[in-house]
């Protein structure tokens, strides 16, 4: 018994944030390469931070405001991040995987060179987005608003796209679904060298 609660502290401790910096950060909204993992960021107004390089996995980031926040390279895995401001982050080479942002606004966002995997934007505001170059596995779109938005060499043959309001979207260099490129023709987006599968 005493060696399973030792090594459940140990997994505990190896896995949880480093409560310093998350005070620092509260203070600051300054914290590069930090280590915030399982963090309640919940019900706060961080506009503008900084987490460049830093690990958000598993924390709470639902009802929370990021507008114009730097996310660049940060590891964002298991995360909520539902009904949240995102407006204009730079995601840009960050890792997104198991996660969900439904009904949250990324407008603006750059989310270019990102990889994205099993992720929920249902409902989500991703108005001009900048998907350039990303890896983009599962991720759920439905009824999300893509208008403007840049997708140039990606696959979206895993992705589902029903009910997107796409107008204005640019698809540069994209793999898509027979079926998504019949409704997003009525959409009124512009295909550049997209393949329709």
């Amino acid at each position: 018994m005493k060696n399973l609660l030792f090594l459940v502290f140990c997994v505990s401790f190896l896995f949880s944030y480093d409560n310093v910096e998350l005070e620092k950060f509260k203070k600051t909204l300054i914290c590069e390469e930090c280590d915030l993992s399982g963090a309640n960021l919940s019900n706060m107004d961080l506009g503008g931070a900084n987490l460049a390089g830093s690990n958000l996995s598993g924390a709470n980031l639902s009802k929370s405001n990021f507008a114009k926040a730097i996310l660049w390279g940060t590891r964002i895995e298991n995360v909520k991040a539902i009904d949240s401001n995102f407006f204009r982050v730079n995601f840009e080479s960050s890792i997104i995987k198991n996660s969900t942002f439904d009904r949250s606004i990324l407008k603006g966002a750059n989310l270019q060179l990102t990889e994205l995997e099993n992720i929920s934007f249902v409902g989500t505001n991703l108005w001009g987005v900048q998907f350039n170059e990303a890896v983009i596995s599962n991720v759920d779109f439905s009824s999300s608003r893509i208008a403007d938005a840049r997708f140039v060499d990606v696959d979206l043959t895993t992705s589902n796209l029903s009910d997107v309001l796409a107008f204005g979207a640019q698809f540069n260099g994209v793999s898509l679904l027979k079926k998504d490129c019949d409704y997003l023709k009525n959409e009124d987006v512009k295909f550049i060298n997209t393949e329709c599968q």
